[in-house]
């Protein structure tokens, strides 16, 4: 149920059951309505208007809830929800996405992975060698959403993945992911474009021996 004050609560005991999470959670969260009891984004509306759509938002809510769990909670214990801390994370991360879909990328020197229970360094064998790779383990649905938001960028917005790599893995100075600046380009720079054409030479070669 939600209380006058915009807390969402579940009656009785709570049955919490584990599931794994999925990129789906991102869209779902990003498509609730930017629009709460303190905030309605660039627009005149009347006071009909604004119940009926502040309505719509409350059913969104509650079906994400209800599907995913509350954003902040960090325990099966948490039973109730405030619209200021949905409200906090939900608007933030709309503003991200909304900059990110303008051209402008986030550093990743953000604070959010700079938490040591959060994100760690392991040590991975690839191509006969072994390379430092990040792991995160996010203790809160917000942590998961926020990290699936950064490195599913390519999902939302118009980035690409760059051809040598998703032949070949990663190589130094590969952006892995970039914007392209035309319709049919397939690299991210000239030097991926040349060691793939000089990759896949060599290996046509060695076919035809």
């Amino acid at each position: 149920m939600e209380r006058s004050d915009g807390t969402f609560e579940f009656k009785g005991k709570v049955r919490y059951k584990r599931r794994p999470f999925e990129f789906a959670a991102l869209t779902e969260f990003l498509n609730i309505k930017k629009l709460s009891k303190n905030h309605v984004e660039g627009v005149s509306l009347s006071e009909s208007q604004t119940q009926r759509l502040l309505e719509e938002r409350s059913a969104a809510r509650l079906r994400f809830y209800s599907q995913w769990g509350f954003v902040n909670a960090s325990n099966e214990h948490c039973r109730s929800e405030s619209e200021p801390q949905f409200d906090a994370f939900h608007i933030e991360l709309l503003e991200h996405n909304k900059t990110r879909l303008s051209g402008v990328l986030m550093d990743a020197e953000g604070y959010r992975f700079s938490l040591p229970p959060f994100a760690s360094w392991e040590m991975k064998d690839y191509n006969e060698t072994s390379i430092a790779v990040p792991v995160f383990n996010p203790t809160t649905l917000a942590q998961a959403l926020f990290t699936s938001w950064f490195f599913g960028s390519k999902f939302l917005s118009n980035l690409r993945t760059c051809e040598r790599y998703k032949h070949f893995g990663p190589k130094l100075g590969c952006q892995v992911y970039f914007n392209p600046s035309r319709p049919k380009k397939k690299f991210c720079c000239d030097e991926c474009r040349k060691a793939s054409h000089d990759k896949f030479k060599t290996i046509q070669e060695g076919n035809n021996k």
